[in-house]
């Protein structure tokens, strides 16, 4: 099972040591290793399914310089426009807006 742990406050170095023999004391071996491997990609093949998909990352260019010279209700006209047919692009491609940042989109 290992050594007792020290008491009293953690020398420099103790963290790791003791992180250490935790793992160490609770570590499976031989066929509970084996047994527990073969869970895990029991659960991973069911779960997770590979899959071919694009990525597009869009961004207004010249923004910031849009954004200075418009008045706010004209940016946030064209900024909602502009959103909205991003959003009609993934949803005509099987697609989502992952991230949505100032003027960039992740579909």
């Amino acid at each position: 099972q290992g050594q007792p742990l020290p008491q009293g406050p953690p020398q420099k170095g103790a963290v790791v040591r003791r992180a250490h023999q935790s793992v160490v004391s609770v570590a499976p071996t031989g066929q509970a290793l084996k047994s527990s491997a073969t869970k895990a990609r029991s659960l991973l093949d069911r779960w997770l399914k590979r899959k071919i998909v694009s990525v597009m990352v869009t961004d207004i260019s010249g923004f910031n310089d849009l954004a200075n010279t418009m008045a706010t209700e004209e940016l946030l006209v064209m900024h909602s426009s502009y959103v909205t047919v991003l959003e009609d692009v993934g949803k005509a491609t099987k697609g989502t807006v992952q991230s949505l940042v100032g003027d960039r989109v992740i579909l």
